[in-house]
C-alpha cells in the first residue's frame, strides 16, 4: 500500500509539473501585441532545457529546443500587415495563447522627459481622450529600469489597445506620431515607450558605443560587478523614508496653516513668482507655505471662476479661504483650478499654498502673467507681495543619495533597450538632449555612436532613426550661454548618417517651459520624416536648410535645400532671425527679404569675409522663415565645420 501511494504521489507530481511548467515569455509579448510586418520576426522565451517548443502564427509553424541556459527562440518568416491572429506557443501538452495579435509596424519611442511627457498633460489631450478606442494602434510601456549589465527581459504591463485610459499616461509625442502614421498608412501601428526624464545620452548608449570616450573608462570599471537594482532599491527606500519624515515634520499641516483663523501676520515677505534659490529660503528642499489676501467684487463672483498659479516646483496643495481648491505633483504642469463660487466672498479673500520641493530648485516657475484669478474676462492678478513660512525645520536634511541613470553610462541601455532588441521593429523615434546641453562638444560624436550601435545591435544598418531637434527654451543667454543653440548644432551632425531624419521644433517651444505642451506638431513632424525615410513617400519632411551663401556688393544671397514655396509665416516682408558678423566682430541682427526660394540680406557697411547664423539662441523667437509645407527653417551657424 505504501509503494502504491508513493507511485501515485510521483505520478501526480509529474502530471502537475507537466501541466504547470509553462514557458515564460518576455515582457514585450502579450495579448494585443504588434508583430513587425514584412520582416522575419523573432519570438523567444524561457523553458525547461531540452523541451521542444512549437510556435504557430496564421498557420505558419516554427520550432526550437530549449537550450541549456533555459532560453529558446524561433524565427518566423516575413508576413504582410493584417490580423488579428493568435500566437500559439506549445511546450509538450501545455499551450500559451496570445490573442488579438496584429502584424504592422513597431516604433521604439525613447529619450528623456519630452518623449515621456504624458498625453494627458499635452495640448489637445481632452479631445484625444474623448475619441473612441483605436484598435489599429497598440501601446506598450517599458518600466524604468537601471542595470549595470545588459538584461534579457523588461517589466511591462503588456500591450494595450489605444483607448482613453491607455493613452492618457503614454508618451504624447509617440501617440501623435503613431496616430499620424496609422491614418496615412492604414496599417496597425505598435508604439513602445522606453523613456526616462532628465537622462543624458550616455545612459542610453551601450558599452560598445561609450568605450571610445576615454573619460568614461573609470565609470565602466566601477560598474563591473555592480548591482544597480539593489542600489536603486536601497536608495529608493531611503528616499521614501526621507519623504515620510518631511511630511511628519511639516508644522503647517499639523497646525492647519491653511485656515484663515491661523495668524500669519509674523510670516516673512516674499515676492512671487520666484524660485527659492533667488530668495533667502533655506533649505530649498522641504515644505514652504505662502499666503496673501486679495479683493473681489460682487460682480466677479457671478461668472465661471478659475485660479491660475502657473507651474510650481515640485508640488502644491492650494487653499482659498481655508478650503482646498486644487493640488498637483507635476512641476512642469500649469496649474489651472476651477473654483466654486461658494469658496469666495465679496471683499477680502485669502489664498494659501503649500509648496513641497523634493529636489534643488523650488518655487514658482511661471511668469507673473500666470498668477491670477479669473471671472469671465476679468482677471485679478495674484503676483506681487506674499508672505511665507517654513513648514519643515530650517535644518531639514537634503535628500539621501539615490542612484540616477546619469551617474553611470549604459544603465538605461542595459535595462530598457537591450532586452527589447531581439524584437523586430520598423524604427526609432528619439527626443533627448536637454540633459546634455553643456556637452555639445562631444554630443555629436556620442549621438552618432549611439545610433550606429543601436543599429548594429538590432542587426539593421538601415534602421530608420528619427529625432527631435531641441525646441526653443528661454535660458537667459547672458547667464547661461547659448547652450541650447550649441546642442542643436551638435544634433545636426546625426544627419550625416543614412536614414536619419530630424524634426525641427524651434518654433513650437515655450520660453519659460522646458516641457512645451504642444506635442502634436512634434509627433506630426516626426511622422513626415517617417513617411519620407521609412516609407519612401513623396512628402516634404524638413524645413529650409542652409545650402550656401554668397556675399557681393552689399548683399548676401542665401540658398537652401527644402525651400520650395519659401515665405514668411506671418506674411511680413522682413525675414527675422538672421545675424551677421565680420570675422573678428560681434554678431548683430540683419534685415533680409525672401526673393523666390532664396533670402537676400543687407550687408551694407560690412567688409571682408562674414560669419552668418540663423535662430542662434536658446530662445530665438520670433522667427518667420518657412517653406511651402509651413515647416520652419533649420537653425545654423556658418561656423559649423560641416557646412
Amino acid at each position: 500500500m505504501k509503494v502504491y501511494k508513493y507511485i501515485l504521489a510521483i505520478t501526480g507530481y509529474l502530471i502537475f509539473t507537466q501541466l504547470f511548467a509553462e514557458v515564460r515569455l518576455p515582457g514585450v509579448f502579450s495579448d494585443h501585441m504588434i508583430l513587425q510586418r514584412d520582416q522575419p520576426i523573432n519570438i523567444w522565451g524561457w523553458g525547461e532545457a531540452g523541451h521542444e517548443i512549437e510556435v504557430t502564427v496564421d498557420g505558419v509553424l516554427a520550432s526550437s529546443t530549449v537550450e541549456e541556459t533555459g532560453r529558446w527562440s524561433v524565427e518566423l518568416p516575413a508576413h504582410q500587415a493584417g490580423g488579428p491572429y493568435n500566437v500559439s506557443i506549445v511546450d509538450g501538452n501545455n499551450e500559451t495563447l496570445l490573442k488579438d495579435v496584429m502584424y504592422g509596424d513597431i516604433w521604439f519611442c525613447s529619450g528623456q522627459s519630452n518623449m515621456g511627457w504624458k498625453l494627458s498633460n499635452a495640448t489637445g489631450a481632452k479631445e484625444e481622450m474623448a475619441k473612441p478606442d483605436q484598435p489599429m494602434i497598440r501601446l506598450l510601456t517599458v518600466r524604468r529600469t537601471m542595470s549595470a549589465q545588459p538584461q534579457d527581459d523588461v517589466k511591462t504591463e503588456g500591450w494595450e489597445i489605444c483607448s482613453s485610459s491607455s493613452m492618457k499616461d503614454f508618451t504624447a509625442v509617440g501617440y501623435f506620431f503613431g496616430q499620424y502614421l496609422q491614418e496615412n498608412l492604414g496599417v496597425p501601428i505598435g508604439l513602445i515607450n522606453s523613456s526616462w526624464g532628465g537622462t543624458n545620452v550616455q545612459s542610453w548608449m551601450g558599452e560598445a558605443a561609450i568605450k571610445p570616450f576615454d573619460q568614461y573608462e573609470e565609470k565602466l570599471t566601477e560598474m563591473e560587478g555592480m548591482d544597480a537594482d539593489q542600489m536603486n532599491r536601497e536608495g529608493k527606500d531611503a528616499y521614501y523614508s526621507w519623504l515620510d519624515d518631511m511630511e511628519a515634520q511639516d508644522a503647517g499641516s499639523k497646525e492647519e496653516w491653511f485656515k484663515t483663523s491661523y495668524d500669519k501676520s509674523a510670516w516673512d515677505l516674499i515676492h512671487i513668482p520666484t524660485y527659492w534659490k533667488d530668495v533667502p529660503i533655506n533649505p530649498r528642499t522641504g515644505i514652504v507655505w505662502v499666503t496673501r489676501k486679495f479683493e473681489l467684487g460682487e460682480e466677479e463672483l457671478a461668472g465661471d471662476l478659475q485660479l491660475s498659479i502657473g507651474r510650481v516646483d515640485d508640488e502644491d496643495i492650494t487653499f482659498i479661504n481655508g478650503q482646498k481648491v486644487g493640488e498637483s505633483t507635476t512641476k512642469d504642469l500649469e496649474r489651472l483650478y476651477k473654483i466654486s463660487p461658494d469658496v469666495l466672498v465679496a471683499g477680502e479673500n485669502e489664498i494659501t499654498i503649500r509648496v513641497k520641493n523634493k529636489k534643488t530648485i523650488g518655487g514658482f516657475r511661471s511668469g507673473a502673467d500666470k498668477l491670477y484669478i479669473k471671472s469671465g474676462k476679468a482677471k485679478t492678478s495674484l503676483a506681487g507681495d506674499w508672505k511665507y513660512c517654513l513648514g519643515t525645520p530650517a535644518d531639514f536634511p537634503e535628500p539621501p543619495y539615490r542612484l540616477h541613470p546619469n551617474d553611470y553610462p549604459t544603465l538605461l541601455y542595459n535595462g530598457m533597450v537591450s532586452p527589447v532588441i531581439p524584437m523586430s521593429i520598423k524604427g526609432v523615434i528619439w527626443y533627448q538632449g536637454e540633459s546634455n546641453v553643456k556637452e555639445a562638444d562631444i554630443y555629436d560624436d556620442m549621438f552618432k555612436g549611439m545610433i550606429a550601435q543601436w543599429r548594429e545591435a538590432w542587426n539593421n544598418d538601415d534602421m530608420p532613426f528619427l529625432f527631435v531637434q531641441l525646441a526653443n527654451y528661454g535660458y537667459p543667454s547672458s547667464k547661461k550661454g547659448e547652450y541650447y543653440a550649441q546642442l542643436r548644432n551638435a544634433q545636426l551632425a546625426a544627419l550625416e548618417l543614412d536614414n536619419v531624419g530630424m524634426a525641427v521644433a524651434i518654433d513650437i517651444g515655450e520660453s519659460d517651459n522646458i516641457h512645451p505642451a504642444n506635442k502634436k506638431d512634434v509627433g506630426v513632424r516626426l511622422g513626415l520624416s517617417a513617411m519620407k525615410i521609412a516609407y519612401d513617400k513623396d512628402v516634404v519632411n524638413s524645413g529650409p536648410m542652409i545650402k550656401s551663401f554668397k556675399n557681393k556688393k552689399g548683399t548676401m544671397t542665401i540658398s537652401f535645400d527644402h525651400c520650395e514655396g519659401l515665405h514668411t509665416s506671418d506674411g511680413m516682408k522682413k525675414v527675422l532671425g538672421f545675424e551677421l558678423a565680420e570675422i573678428d566682430g560681434e554678431f548683430k541682427p540683419v534685415t533680409g527679404e525672401v526673393e523666390g526660394n532664396k533670402v537676400i540680406l543687407n550687408t551694407e557697411g560690412m567688409s571682408g569675409p562674414l560669419k552668418l547664423r540663423y535662430a542662434w539662441a536658446n530662445d530665438p523667437m520670433p522667427l518667420n522663415l518657412v517653406n511651402g509645407a509651413d515647416l520652419p527653417a533649420v537653425p545654423f551657424t556658418s561656423e559649423n565645420p560641416n557646412l
